[in-house]
């Protein structure tokens, strides 16, 4: 067999991570047994950097004493395939020692191999000494020595040793000496200076900057600079976010970002830590778990000082130590969890390297001068990629906001969604002239759109133009010069605007240009739905779908993962044509967190709830009703009981139900308070009756 059929037959098209390395792990056991010796060794070399790279590092320091035994054992290939095996070392070399149940001495041994292996094969020692200088900075306190060198002296020698064909690329090279000069030299200055071709974006490699931000970031924090932390733990999360790599070389980057990010937004940091939680149930790396969890009790820690009680949390493992409540958690039993398991690694690593230098970092507490610092008056980053951070599940933090620029004393801060509410429901309809708008479009249409996206979010800047009151003009302004623009163009305009636009007017009118065509790729309408969970582009991305064919489901998603404006509005298109819709509608439809009063006339007829009421409904579905009646009853923002001729009826037939279930099966507390209102509600005399 050639290499290509083991890949062929065992791992491919394989994702990276665990299952791509076991399928490696067959093939290697098929070429053993095969006695096919060549391939054997390119395909530990293949499980290696699988491991090291994607996964734990755990099988790759286990497989690689096999590895090397194997190695030595073909003293016919070893010319073929040294270089693979140096490599190979040399990511052991810098991942081995992470594992606790190693030892010093353990760690000693194999670095002197590890030396003898560069001699035989005439090597320069400049790797050698380069994971030496990082295992004793990462390991041991300042000036202490390992093998008889410091950090300091290691590093130096390693800066006299030539490169040679194993040394890292010179991205990782300046990157390992940034963090000298940051974590043993504690000089801001040298770094910054060292590191500038890689900030400048001249160098750079699979991990570099991303953990040169995170890096930066971590010394930022350790010098009570917060602000200058969050900046660079953003910018290292973003990248390596748009990577999708969640392990291997980037998870410890990733708990140092959103360690720190929590001290600023414990939401979105929280956000952050689920992405990643799911990889450590099976993460058996006891740095990368020691990390981790310490960067999790600092969110939990920062949560609980703002005020939270209570989250749900899905947990990708079981622990004695937790209680079982149905995926609700008090934030100070989480806290507390989160410690026990940071200190279980802590103690392990520590007593391993005979001192407490993590411990020590585990039990430091910070009180930031600047840590009241507030979200940005103004994004710096698409509206669509601010959302997509927050999001868990489809579903937005309750109290999440858009960033917004602060009103003058004398105007209202409104709600996302609240102003386009304000027009759809209680103003009269009109459109503005386009103006200048009309000359974006068409330059939009000639092949630049890419310039018209800029021209448009200028043209926003102006808080009196708004896409609710622009919108039909802009789709009929498309439609009647059709001849003139290119579809094309106006197509990727609307892209353009929907997915990259910072302004949120911006982003509402590039939804109504893709409305004119009502052609998403998956990606697209992904896009879509995901600025449909913030309620200020929900009406428009209902707009943005309502001619797909499966529109109603789309809009019932977009119901059930909003809670303000963006329910309302969702509620409001929302067609009834199923069971599962009605059932969802009488009870969850009516509530939101702006006033139940605006759906309530519409889960009373889309839950066919004077149907119910004629069936003799049950206690939950009564429970259900009674919402919905008593804000139909209310005094609220739409007609309510008023709308209905036999209103009275509608009143009388609840109460009826009521009396012949009675209230002491209720589960809701506020069932026999909303059924006193609505006898009262009968009883009681209303201004119109007085008028007669």
């Amino acid at each position: 067999m050639i290499l290509r059929d083991y890949e062929q037959e065992f791992f491919d098209g394989l994702d990276n991570g665990a299952a791509r390395r076991n399928g490696i792990r067959k093939a290697i056991d098929a070429a053993l047994e095969k006695q096919d010796a060549e391939n054997a060794m390119e395909l530990y070399y293949q499980f290696i950097e699988e491991d090291i790279f994607h996964c734990d590092n755990l099988q790759a320091t286990l497989v690689f004493p096999e590895y090397l035994a194997y190695f030595e054992a073909h003293e016919e290939l070893q010319d073929s395939f040294q270089h693979e095996m140096m490599w190979s070392f040399k990511w052991i070399i810098n991942n081995f020692y992470q594992f606790h149940q190693i030892s010093i001495d353990q760690i000693q041994r194999i670095f002197e191999q590890y030396a003898d292996f560069c001699k035989r094969y005439n090597y320069s020692l400049r790797t050698y000494y380069e994971f030496l200088a990082i295992f004793i900075r990462e390991s041991l306190p300042p000036e202490e020595s390992f093998m008889g060198v410091t950090a300091r002296e290691a590093f130096r020698r390693m800066m006299r040793t030539t490169r040679d064909d194993i040394s890292d690329c010179k991205a990782c090279e300046l990157d390992n000496e940034f963090t000298y000069y940051l974590f043993v030299e504690d000089d801001l200055e040298k770094a910054l200076d060292v590191i500038k071709p890689v900030f400048s974006g001249k160098l750079h490699c699979a991990e570099v900057p991303e953990v040169t931000y995170a890096s930066l970031a971590e010394y930022y924090f350790y010098h009570d600079d917060l602000k200058s932390a969050v900046e660079n733990a953003t910018k290292s999360y973003r990248m390596i976010h748009r990577q999708g790599d969640k392990t291997g070389s980037l998870a410890k980057s990733l708990s140092f970002n959103f360690q720190i990010i929590a001290y600023h937004e414990p939401e979105k940091a929280l956000k952050i830590m689920k992405e990643i939680l799911p990889e450590m149930a099976t993460n058996q790396n006891s740095t990368d778990c020691y990390t981790f969890f310490r960067a999790a009790y600092h969110v939990f820690l920062c949560l609980e000082k703002a005020g939270y009680h209570r989250i749900r949390l899905k947990l990708p493992f079981r622990d004695e130590s937790l209680p079982d409540g149905d995926g609700q958690y008090d934030i100070p039993v989480l806290r507390q969890f989160m410690y026990d398991k940071a200190k279980y690694y802590a103690d392990k690593l520590d007593a391993r390297n005979g001192n407490t230098l993590r411990i020590d970092q585990l039990n430091r507490t910070f009180e930031f001068k600047n840590a009241d610092i507030k979200k940005p008056s103004k994004l710096d980053i698409p509206a669509l990629e601010y959302i997509d951070e927050y999001l868990d599940q489809g579903v937005l933090p309750q109290d999440f906001s858009l960033p917004k620029k602060k009103p003058a004393d004398d105007e209202p801060q409104f709600a996302d969604g609240a102003l386009d509410g304000i027009s759809y429901f209680h103003t009269e309809p009109y459109q503005d002239e386009l103006g200048e708008l009309e000359d974006i479009i068409r330059l939009a249409g000639s092949g630049n759109s890419r310039a018209a996206v800029s021209k448009t979010e200028k043209y926003f800047e102006d808080p009196e133009k708004r896409a609710f009151h622009l919108m039909d003009n802009v789709q009929e302004f498309i439609m009647d010069n059709r001849d003139e623009l290119d579809p094309n163009d106006i197509y990727d305009y609307g892209i353009g605007l929907t997915v990259g636009a910072k302004n949120y007017e911006a982003v509402k009118i590039g939804l109504s240009v893709l409305e004119v065509f009502s052609d998403y790729n998956d990606k697209l309408l992904e896009a879509i739905m995901k600025l449909s969970s913030s309620d200020e582009f929900t009406l428009f991305c209902i707009w943005a779908v309502k001619r797909l064919e499966n529109s109603n489901d789309l809009i019932f998603s977009m119901a059930q993962h909003t809670i303000g404006w963006g329910k309302i509005f969702a509620v409001y298109y929302l067609e009834p044509e199923t069971d599962e819709i009605k059932q969802w509608l009488l009870y969850n439809g009516i509530h939101n967190s702006v006033h139940p009063g605006y759906l309530a006339n519409k889960c009373f007829e889309a839950a066919d709830v004077q149907e119910l009421l004629e069936s003799e409904p049950d206690i939950d579905e009564l429970q259900a009703i009674a919402y919905i009646i008593y804000f139909l009853l209310e005094d609220g923002p739409t007609a309510g009981i008023r709308a209905y001729e036999n209103g009275d009826d509608i009143i009388d037939s609840f109460l009826d139900n009521v009396q012949r279930v009675g209230t002491q099966d209720a589960d809701d507390e506020n069932f026999p308070r909303i059924v006193e209102f609505v006898r009262r509600y009968r009883d009681e005399p209303h201004d119109d009756e007085e008028e007669q």
